[in-house]
């Protein structure tokens, strides 16, 4: 078997946007495709016009299952209200196992990763996803 000793970058770079809003509900998001070497979320954020916390749920599936791999809170008002800072839902205490240890998420090919809000929310949840994928 032949080893690859050469590093392997992210080579196509993704952004993407979602709004979860009350029409929403509970639908997960999706946030992210790998492709067919796989991919990385480098960063992951959320800002919030909800006057309450909003927990969300972050689903990675690999196309046979989806599993919740962690869920994490934004503060009311987080990145809109002038107080509290928008909020890195890439939060070790929070996906304790899951990141790597430069905090990203690394995905097989054509894995995805949803985001949805765990409670109907009475505002606005943009969330923020940045990666990329392997192109080997």
């Amino acid at each position: 078997m032949t080893t690859n000793k050469d590093p392997i970058f992210l080579n196509s770079i993704l952004t993407k946007n979602v709004s979860i809003d009350n029409a929403d509900g509970t639908t997960p998001q999706l946030m992210f495709t790998a492709g067919a070497d796989g991919g990385a979320i480098t960063r992951l954020s959320a800002a919030s016009t909800d006057g309450s916390a909003v927990i969300l749920v972050i689903t990675i599936s690999d196309g046979a299952l989806s599993v919740v791999v962690g869920e994490v809170s934004v503060p009311a008002g987080a990145g809109t209200n002038g107080t509290a800072p928008i909020k890195n839902l890439l939060d070790p205490a929070a996906l304790l196992g899951l990141l790597q240890a430069d905090e990203t998420i690394v995905l097989g090919p054509a894995a995805t990763l949803s985001v949805n809000a765990k409670v109907a929310t009475s505002g606005v949840v943009t969330v923020i996803a940045q990666g990329g994928q392997y192109n080997v």
